[in-house]
């Protein structure tokens, strides 16, 4: 069953590529005024372009699958959920022109990397881990 939200982008990740070629890319949505919720959603293979036109702060809506996995650790099982996109809609492009830096540092460039790379037309290709996921089709089921 599909699911959609519609929000405030709040953050673009940049494309994950592993050495199988699988690709991943987060995309984290603002939804509620009040009391903010921000939603992570992951955008696979090349759906991860769609993000390369989106800007902090235009409107979205996004549709996706939500995933579950099971996970048997050594220190025991876990259970994960994944908003897997489907589709990527922009109802409001007016955006800022720079990205909004997080207070966790992960996943941000410096204001001076922003613009760098503001005119690369491809995403940053990052390679964090050299293992590949158990099956390049789908999310692998580790909590990193």
């Amino acid at each position: 069953m599909q699911n959609e939200l519609s929000g405030r982008v709040e953050f673009i990740g940049k494309t994950k590529e592993f050495d199988s070629g699988f690709r991943l890319r987060d995309l984290v949505v603002q939804i509620g005024d009040q009391f903010p919720q921000f939603i992570t959603v992951q955008f696979i293979r090349e759906e991860c372009e769609k993000l390369d036109e989106l800007k902090i702060g235009m409107e979205v809506t996004v549709g996706f699958y939500l995933n579950g996995r099971k996970w048997e650790s050594p220190d025991g099982t876990r259970y994960f959920n994944t908003l897997k996109a489907s589709k990527l809609e922009i109802t409001d492009d007016k955006g800022l022109s720079e990205p909004k830096d997080s207070d966790s540092g992960a996943n941000t460039a410096t204001q001076s990397e922003r613009k760098s790379t503001e005119n690369t037309p491809e995403p940053v290709k990052e390679v964090e881990d050299t293992a590949e996921p158990p099956h390049p089709e789908e999310e692998d089921d580790l909590p990193f």
